[in-house]
């Protein structure tokens, strides 16, 4: 098998426990950008309604992002859309078609009827409401 590719999710199908860890073991690139800008000092003013949150990244020498292999999954939040882009996982999710043109290049973990193959959350991480589409062809790499 060729390396998967990054996979997309819907947040509102994804287990809870997922979007707590996300929210309180993350990083918001978005009040990353606005302590760089504002300082230290404007933190108490920082607001966001759809903040783009990493879990599962480490931060490397030249200050970027990287995946963090030895972590069960490295996630991108994305609050405006209300998505989950799994970008490195333990599991990998086959059948997936194509997730566009919100995010060209990576794959649908919610479908069932393509050929691609992505980075997936594991079967109990996905909410018992999904759709059983989202919770079939996955495997443990």
């Amino acid at each position: 098998m060729d390396k998967p590719m990054t996979g997309v999710i819907n947040a509102n199908v994804v287990e809870s426990d997922i979007i707590d860890d996300i929210f309180n073991n993350g990083v918001d690139l978005d009040y990353e950008a606005y302590i760089a800008e504002h300082g230290e000092e404007a933190a108490k003013d920082y607001e966001s309604e759809g903040p783009t949150m990493l879990l599962g990244f480490q931060k490397n020498d030249e200050g970027l992002w990287d995946v963090d292999e030895n972590a069960e999954y490295s996630l991108k939040y994305n609050g405006d859309y209300a998505t989950i882009q799994v970008v490195h996982s333990k599991y990998v999710k086959s059948c997936c078609r194509g997730c566009s043109p919100c995010y060209p290049g990576q794959a649908d973990l919610e479908s069932n009827d393509g050929i691609l193959d992505a980075y997936s959350l594991k079967k109990e991480d996905i909410s018992e409401y999904a759709d059983d589409v989202a919770k079939t062809n996955i495997t443990e790499l």
